[in-house]
């Protein structure tokens, strides 16, 4: 159930096609889960400044929660696969992005009307 949410300034018309779909498949892919339980959101027009400016260079705060496949190897994968999607797909540079990672315990994250805790038993 990995998820990845992406909270920017830039506004929606500028978010290309397709671009949630292309998400999932880059956190399938780092995080090794199958892409039809990985979700992408993407929060543009936000009131965000970075370093004081006045917000009207592109930037992003990027959360990214999994069950597992988290850790400090593992997270700079994630990091790398994230921030090069997120440049070649907004512009935004690395130096404007902020990657949260959430490693969430099992019984933390519900789906299909469970826990992940309780799908694993």
């Amino acid at each position: 159930m990995p998820h990845l949410r992406i909270h920017t300034n830039i506004a929606r018309s500028k978010i290309p096609p397709g671009l949630g779909k292309e998400l999932c498949q880059v956190v399938a892919q780092t995080i090794g889960k199958p892409v039809e339980v990985c979700s992408a959101l993407i929060n543009p027009d936000q009131l965000l400044s970075w370093g004081g400016n006045d917000g009207d260079e592109p930037c992003a705060q990027v959360v990214i929660m999994s069950v597992g496949h988290m850790g400090a190897e593992e997270n700079k994968r994630h990091a790398k696969a994230i921030t090069e999607k997120i440049q070649s797909s907004l512009g935004i540079t690395p130096t404007k992005l902020c990657i949260h990672f959430q490693d969430a315990k099992d019984f933390e994250v519900g789906y299909n009307g469970t826990t992940v805790q309780n799908l694993s038993n």
